[in-house]
């Protein structure tokens, strides 16, 4: 075996693809033009943001127990859930006059939280102890109200997607050719996660409780394909190869929601059968 066809064979013994199947359930809010679902707890509820037929305007929603109900903030002109923890926090964006603020949904109480001197700010995920990550001049880790920057060295630019009970956070970073390349960051340190074969990106959105990290790679021809990350080994899932697809949220009993275009944008959740 020549010395090319040995790295290959190592590259793919990393790999191993689902055994089990996943049923889909559409998540697509009654009377809206496009939904996209953007994080989701143990519990399989779904938070996402969709566009009233003839709106412009975004709006977050909560899908639990079968029904969608909404969220908005006061007075904004966008709202746009990201992620919701075990407790039922939420948290994501709003729009105000051209400004992005952080928001904080708990139990229908509405606030704001910004990344101190930030023009914008975007919360992304929070755990059940209230640790929230997001993004404005940098990514950040929002600790009982102490801002911890997240930035991944030699990277131009690092986006903090999930964090865990752990305090353990995934996201993906840039690199100086355009490419987005995953991380996982814990107790200081980074570790670059990506896609061993035929990626040309990788991005990371969840990790569960058992420290299982879920996202996508693109490949050539600009599929993405999702997968799990745990122990060192990538478990690609066998899923349809949907042309614009992105898998967005992970939980504990490996359910993920995610969204592709049509053109428009449809949300589903994804649980093994």
């Amino acid at each position: 075996m020549n010395r090319i066809a040995v790295c290959i064979w190592v590259l793919w013994s990393a790999v191993s693809a689902a055994a089990q199947g996943y049923q889909f359930q559409a998540i697509s809010v009654p009377g809206s033009s496009s939904t996209n679902t953007a994080g989701m707890n143990n519990s399989g509820d779904v938070v996402g943001t969709y566009v009233p037929l003839g709106g412009q305007e975004g709006h977050g929603f909560l899908y639990s127990g079968g029904q969608y109900s909404d969220i908005s903030y006061p007075g904004s002109n966008s709202t746009g859930p990201q992620g919701i923890n075990n407790t039922g926090e939420i948290v994501g964006l709003y729009f105000v006059g051209g400004v992005v603020h952080g928001l904080v949904d708990i139990a229908g109480t509405y606030s704001t939280l910004d990344y101190p001197g930030a023009i914008d700010t975007e919360l992304y995920a929070v755990n059940d102890f209230g640790q929230i990550v997001g993004s404005s001049s940098a990514a950040f880790l929002c600790s009982h109200g102490s801002f911890t920057t997240i930035a991944v060295p030699g990277g131009t630019g690092t986006t903090a997607l999930a964090i865990n009970n752990s305090e353990e956070i995934v996201g993906y970073y840039d690199d100086a050719h355009g490419h987005a390349h995953g991380f996982l960051y814990f107790n200081g340190a980074y570790t670059t996660i990506d896609f061993p074969v035929s990626s040309q990106d990788t991005v990371l959105t969840g990790i569960n409780s058992q420290g299982a990290i879920f996202g996508f790679y693109t490949d050539p021809g600009f599929l993405n394909h999702a997968f799990v990350y745990q122990n060192g080994r990538f478990t690609r899932l066998a899923l349809p190869n949907l042309r614009s697809a992105y898998y967005t949220g992970f939980n504990d009993l490996e359910q993920f929601v995610g969204y592709y275009l049509t053109p428009s944008q449809i949300g589903f959740l994804a649980t093994p059968s």
